[in-house]
């Protein structure tokens, strides 16, 4: 299986599939998981068929529920795995966001799983989570916020949160790097505080475990939780999240 695989190139992934079907001793079914089939999709079929005599076959991906009735039982679900996680009882928790039903934004599983997510979270704060899906990632990433100061008050980081959201805006745009370049990434884009980019490193990571070990500037996941703090720390909206000149 082959996640973003529009963002591979033709050759890597023909490779791909001449290493799979060389050796495999039994049928192999190779799973392209891509945003959209464009261009890069029409270049590997007409490859794939000259020189494996294949025909690959296109799957578009739809909602996981076919109804907006369906998405309450979905919602209630992942409420309860998230609150068993959590250790929160779920009896306390909140009724669904009142736009489950008519907002189409609900057909994506990321989105009512974000928005179970805030509730379950909103329950141990005794606050209220937002309604509006398109705000679901302003109020997850304040939680990360919260988390960096509590953590810088227990002397736990140097870096404060306005540093810290600095650091996770290098990381976002970089990706995993090895640790030369994570450091000369923070000093080619300075963050506003007197530490050396190895200790603003180090404080990262203990925020971010790095998905491999000789790897810094762990991102955000979700992409989408990515993607969506990049927009929020840029000047020019008005959600309640402080943008950063």
């Amino acid at each position: 299986m082959v996640d973003y695989a529009q963002e591979w190139d033709t050759d890597s992934l023909l490779r791909l599939i001449h290493d799979m079907s060389s050796c495999a001793t039994a049928p192999v079914l190779i799973l392209l998981l891509a945003r959209s089939a464009g261009m890069w999709w029409q270049m590997l079929v007409s490859r794939v068929f000259r020189n494996f005599d294949m025909v690959p076959e296109a799957l578009r991906l739809e909602p996981l529920v076919s109804r907006p009735s369906d998405r309450a039982p979905l919602f209630s679900e992942a409420v309860r795995q998230f609150a068993a996680a959590l250790e929160v009882p779920v009896a306390p928790l909140a009724c669904p966001p009142s736009g489950l039903q008519d907002n189409s934004a609900y057909d994506q599983v990321l989105t009512l799983h974000m928005s179970a997510l805030a509730h379950v979270l909103a329950a141990v704060q005794d606050s209220t989570a937002p309604d509006d899906p398109d705000k679901l990632s302003a109020y997850l990433l304040a939680r990360e916020c919260d988390h960096w100061a509590r953590l810088h008050e227990r002397g736990l980081l140097r870096a404060d949160p306005n540093a810290m959201a600095q650091i996770m805006y290098i990381a976002a745009l970089t990706g995993p790097l090895s640790h030369a370049d994570g450091t000369a990434a923070l000093e080619a884009a300075p963050v506003e505080l007197w530490e050396h980019p190895g200790r603003l490193v180090k404080d990262h990571s203990v925020c971010y475990a790095p998905s491999r070990p000789d790897s810094v500037l762990e991102p955000l996941y979700p992409d989408r939780l990515n993607e969506d703090f990049l927009a929020l720390m840029a000047p020019g909206h008005d959600c309640a999240f402080p943008a950063d000149p």
